[in-house]
């Protein structure tokens, strides 16, 4: 027989992969917890325990933002490539994730912005990735000659603020061009470096 913490992971797991089908397949607004009940074969109090339908779309999405971080290759970021690059290299994964799936992305993005439920996931990787921020630009403005960490940090908390809100107001008649996400990347890369001693094609040294 199964351990009731068994029978709890394998219930969060059902009700999650029938919540992620559902709203790719019908959408966010259009899909109720009853649905997800009726497709994972449990019952709506047991879909509840997992979370309302907010939480569940917050949830599934957490799980893909954690396979696309530690599955990134952040060792290209760090090569010796211009600054603008590295920066953007350090978005792309997530503008490919945002881009695949446009509408739940903003479904996510309303969710998270209303506080109605918070998520470790996102909030761990913003600190993971202003932490990579800084990095990149500390090797930018040592190729500059600047070595201000403070400045580096709030530089990066704000790069890192404007990438977000780039994602998360992406037009809906591009929602599907990563390559245009991608290029927009690029430029607010390009445009907060300005401020950077070095241009932004300035390349490490090796």
């Amino acid at each position: 027989m199964l351990s009731r913490r068994l029978q709890r992971r394998t219930s969060v797991a059902q009700v999650l992969d029938a919540a992620e089908r559902l709203f790719a397949t019908f959408g966010f607004a259009d899909t109720t917890v009853k649905d997800i009940a009726v497709a994972a074969g449990l019952s709506v109090g047991t879909v509840m325990s997992v979370g309302d339908k907010n939480a569940l779309l917050v949830s599934v999405f957490d799980g893909h933002i954690a396979k696309i971080h530690t599955a990134r290759p952040v060792e290209a970021a760090t090569s010796a490539i211009p600054c603008a690059e590295r920066l953007t290299l350090l978005f792309e994964p997530f503008a490919e994730l945002f881009t695949q799936q446009p509408a739940l992305s903003r479904s996510y993005a309303s969710i998270l912005v209303s506080g109605q439920h918070s998520s470790r996931v996102f909030s761990e990787l913003a600190d993971t990735l202003t932490g990579e921020i800084t990095e990149e630009l500390a090797r930018c403005d040592r190729a500059g000659g600047a070595t201000d960490a403070t400045l580096q940090t709030a530089r990066a908390r704000a790069i890192y603020l404007a990438y977000l809100g780039l994602l998360f107001t992406w037009p809906p008649e591009l929602d599907m061009d990563t390559d245009a996400l991608v290029t927009a990347l690029q430029r607010l890369s390009e445009s907060h470096l300005h401020t950077c001693r070095c241009p932004a094609g300035t390349e490490t040294p090796a």
